[in-house]
């Protein structure tokens, strides 16, 4: 199910691109002469529908509600009659050709399907096993980066040589600043407060699959497919002890010289499926998979004035932070270094589908033009200095407190308007790329919290009335208390007291003044591209302790993250394989 799942988000994804390739339906001239028929019942219709819908009121032209009423029944009958009348027409012989060529033209469709199916399962499957490959180069790189013992006295000497700079370094010593202390927020806000030194983070799909795959519950039948294609075999997968997704912390309120507060959504996943319902019927069952989407709606740092870093040898090194802000209004966006996330593994896949397309039956599609990611998976988080990591019991957020949003945006030094990102994907059932009949929040933009919860509530009212992935399985009674179960706001903050004993990865660069400034690193190494799943790539970071062990474990769960995508590209060939007998969405 959780394989589903994924591969049903990522055709979502695809589907508005993939929709005009041309596959070959086999349909010979004179069969299109029916269906001729039936396109000018419907054009009628929609141009009869357009009229109402646009409200026209000019001159004769306009129909008043009882020439509209009028008119569309008259379609209305006359689109029964076509059927009617032209059946009557047909010898048993001819009905029979009829009824083959529009089971051609669903085994055409389902074809069409198949292929793009299949083709994406090939390509999670070299996608994944490229960027294990490059995650163990880059473990690899680590653990040299930490052997060879940098510190600013090297770093200066390698510079009076002439020698270059590397272009990132492991360097440890205590973080501290010249500047006052900074105070976390939650301990000091009501309904945050009692969530202090709890961990609850969402499960991690792909890893949960990566751990099936390698404990043999598919009795190889995925894991053999990806080591045919990949050479990848389940025990070059490394086992990673889960102690990060639930836990507790003990967290004292002092001296902080950096507070980190992140805001995500989480929402539903909405599906239907085609289920047997007896010999020759099927019927449709609505899958609504909770908090399994996720974008982030706040992101802000209080950092204290003149952070730096005193080394093991006593010399100091300024520490110049990545951005901390929602600004991206394209895509999601890449996670908060500092939060130390793994990767978000669906949307480099698609990066890199936009950066190298997707071969289909020998036909390359160009998708450049594929829409933005603007949902991802729940982020993963490691960093040994988060303190508190939990989800709303509500859709709307803390109910004990309407204005924690508000609250935390002052406690950030953060102006009240257009903080927050309002993604209406992530507050309505989106059927592909469209959103329910009615919806009216439809724009992405930054906005304040209370327009934001304001129109998380109509968007609410709004989902329940109109979205299609209700009746038959669920009741348009249900969905208001759904709604609190599947979808929540999560709240993620993390603080560095004073004197910190840490591990620091970052690109060293002079100062100009004699000294050395730890900066963000590049996107990707060796000026290659980030999209690319073969380029490494390592971002600002702030371990806790003088020990790299949390960083490995990251590259360890990147890997099984990869692998887990694999897995479902595996499921995805033999699903396209079997005719979607499986699960047959809509």
């Amino acid at each position: 199910y959780l394989m589903s799942q994924v591969l049903l988000a990522a055709l979502g994804i695809l589907c508005t691109r993939c929709a005009t390739l041309k596959v070959d339906s086999s349909l010979l001239p004179e069969e299109h002469a029916f269906f001729l028929l039936q396109d000018r019942v419907l054009l009628e219709k929609s141009t009869v529908a357009n009229k109402e819908a646009a409200g026209l009121h000019h001159g004769n032209a306009l129909l008043d509600d009882a020439g509209l009423a009028s008119k569309k029944a008259a379609i209305a009958n006359e689109e029964a009659a076509v059927s009617h009348h032209t059946n009557a027409l047909l010898t048993d012989a001819e009905l029979g050709a009829k009824n083959d060529v529009s089971k051609k033209k669903r085994e055409a469709s389902n074809y069409g399907t198949a292929a793009v199916v299949a083709a994406l399962g090939v390509a999670m499957m070299s996608f994944g096993a490229v960027s294990i490959r490059r995650s163990k180069r880059e473990i690899q790189q680590l653990k040299e980066m930490e052997e060879a013992e940098t510190t600013c006295e090297k770093l200066l000497n390698k510079l009076k040589s002439g020698e270059d700079l590397p272009s990132v370094v492991i360097i440890k010593g205590v973080l501290s600043s010249s500047g006052k202390d900074v105070k976390a927020a939650s301990p000091h806000i009501s309904g945050l407060s009692a969530k202090v030194g709890t961990i609850e983070q969402p499960k991690n799909a792909l890893i949960e699959i990566a751990r099936a795959a390698k404990r043999g519950d598919d009795d190889g039948k995925f894991s053999s497919i990806v080591e045919k294609e990949t050479g990848l075999k389940p025990g070059d997968i490394p086992d990673v002890e889960d102690d990060f997704t639930s836990r507790k912390v003990d967290f004292k309120d002092a001296g902080c010289v950096l507070s980190e507060i992140l805001i995500s959504r989480l929402s539903v996943f909405a599906s239907k499926e085609k289920k047997d319902d007896g010999p020759h019927r099927k019927k449709i069952v609505i899958k609504r998979s909770p908090r399994v989407h996720s974008y982030n709606v706040f992101h802000a740092r209080n950092v204290s004035d003149g952070l730096h870093l005193t080394d093991l040898q006593g010399q100091q090194l300024s520490l110049r932070l990545p951005d901390a802000s929602i600004g991206n209004l394209v895509g999601l966006g890449e996670p908060p270094s500092l939060f130390l996330t793994t990767a978000d593994t669906k949307t480099e896949f698609f990066n890199w589908l936009r950066k190298d397309g997707l071969t289909i039956q020998g036909q390359h599609v160009d998708l450049k033009d594929m829409p933005p990611t603007k949902l991802g998976d729940p982020l993963t988080m490691l960093s040994q200095f988060i303190f508190m990591d939990f989800q709303s019991e509500t859709d709307l957020g803390i109910k004990a407190n309407n204005k924690a949003l508000d609250q935390l945006c002052s406690a950030y030094d953060r102006q009240a308007s257009k903080q927050f990102l309002w993604e209406p994907t992530g507050f309505y059932d989106m059927n592909q790329s469209k959103f329910p009949r009615g919806a009216t929040l439809c724009t992405r933009e930054l906005v304040s919290a209370e327009e934001l919860l304001r129109r998380a509530n109509k968007a609410a009212e709004e989902n329940n009335k109109t979205t299609e992935f209700c009746e038959p399985t669920f009741s348009r009674g249900q969905l208001p208390r759904l709604r609190d179960q599947e979808n929540c706001f999560r709240f993620s903050e993390l603080a560095i007291p004073r004197d910190s004993p840490v591990t620091i990865l970052a690109r060293p660069e002079p100062d100009g003044k004699g000294g050395i400034n730890l900066v963000p690193p590049n996107s990707a190494e060796n000026g290659k591209d980030v999209a690319d799943p073969d380029a490494e790539r390592y971002r600002l970071r702030i371990l806790s302790g003088y020990s790299i062990e949390n960083l490995l474990k990251q590259r360890d769960l990147n890997i099984m993250q990869y692998y887990g995508l694999a897995i479902v590209g595996a499921f995805a060939t033999l699903w396209a394989a079997a005719g979607f007998q499986a699960y047959q969405s809509d």
